[in-house]
């Protein structure tokens, strides 16, 4: 969860351009900005580029409540590395479906 802190300030992860009343956007001179700009969706004079959807904020939220889940049933696993096995089933099903709103992947 802390490393995705990194992703959303620089900008190098983000989602798919949205009106949603938490989306982000990031300002003139950012990564995406450019990219945005190159692309020309927008103008070279825009100050900052389109809202997108927040996707690291969303890993951040979603590993802490895996966190906060798995810190709670510690104990509770009697076979070894099962917990381990859980969280790669749940977060790779995440990351999954966190893929269709996913800006910077390739089509």
């Amino acid at each position: 969860a802390i490393g995705r802190v990194g992703c959303l300030f620089g900008g190098c992860c983000y989602g798919t351009v949205c009106d949603l009343p938490w989306a982000i956007s990031y300002p003139e001179g950012s990564f995406l900005h450019l990219l945005q700009v190159s692309q020309g969706i927008i103008p070279e004079t825009a100050i900052r580029s389109l809202a997108v959807h927040p996707t690291p904020i969303y890993e951040i939220i979603f590993n802490l409540g895996l966190f906060a889940f798995f810190y709670t049933k510690r104990g509770t696993y009697k076979v070894r590395g099962s917990m381990f096995r859980l969280y790669l089933a749940v977060y790779g099903s995440f990351r999954l479906l966190e893929e269709f709103i996913r800006g910077d992947s390739p089509p």
